[in-house]
């Protein structure tokens, strides 16, 4: 359930992260129980959209929730911003595409945006492969993104993904920065050949000239 109050939901969940930041530290991860409060608050889902069950929530919104909690600690913010950023791909997805991923509850999306994959058209979709490193928060991720090249296009698509290693970052130990790698088929109906075109939802964070009005729900 997302709360109604995100920025006082990220401000009492500053205190668990401040408290379990030592944790965070010596398993270079944040810890299960700070994600699953995390998740059980919205705050991952507050740039998804609504029709994938996000809250849609406007720009100001987020950055002060993501202040909030990295008050506590500044790795857990890092990786709500991450995450956070990671639903605005809802918005260029097909619908039905959308659900899949977002539209459990507590569904995680994260990854890397940065076109370091290849996407090889084939019947009825892509084959992918590559790795994308700096996946920060991956390790909590239920569904993970890589940008692709594909025939001169950039493709992005969030698909599961391998986690291969970890990363010894050297801004913090603790935002579970790691590696992924996929080489698997994915389907063509559940791609996005790219992130120029006006999305398939309504996002506030897109400039209204380019989207248009907000449609009527």
């Amino acid at each position: 359930m997302i709360s109604t109050d995100p920025i006082a939901a990220a401000r009492r969940l500053a205190v668990s992260a401040a408290e379990l930041a030592p944790e965070a530290e010596r398993e270079r991860r944040l810890p299960r129980a700070l994600v699953d409060e995390i998740a059980a608050a919205g705050l991952f889902r507050l740039w998804t959209p609504a029709v994938a069950g996000g809250a849609e929530s406007e720009p100001v919104v987020v950055l002060q929730a993501i202040e909030e909690l990295a008050r506590g600690d500044g790795a857990a913010g890092w990786c709500l911003a991450i995450q956070v950023t990671s639903g605005l791909l809802g918005g260029y997805l097909p619908e039905a595409a959308a659900r899949e991923v977002y539209g459990r509850p507590n569904a995680i999306a994260g990854g890397v945006f940065a076109p370091r994959g290849r996407a090889v058209a084939e019947d009825g979709g892509y084959r992918v492969s590559g790795r994308w490193p700096f996946a920060s928060g991956c390790q909590h991720c239920d569904w993970l993104m890589g940008g692709c090249t594909a025939e001169g296009l950039d493709m992005r698509r969030a698909w599961r993904l391998t986690l291969v290693g970890d990363r010894h970052s050297f801004y913090s130990r603790s935002i579970g920065e790691g590696r992924v790698r996929a080489q698997r088929s994915v389907p063509g109906n559940s791609t996005r050949e790219d992130l120029v075109s006006p999305p398939c939802a309504w996002l506030p964070v897109v400039p209204a000239g380019l989207v248009g009005t907000r449609p009527e729900r």
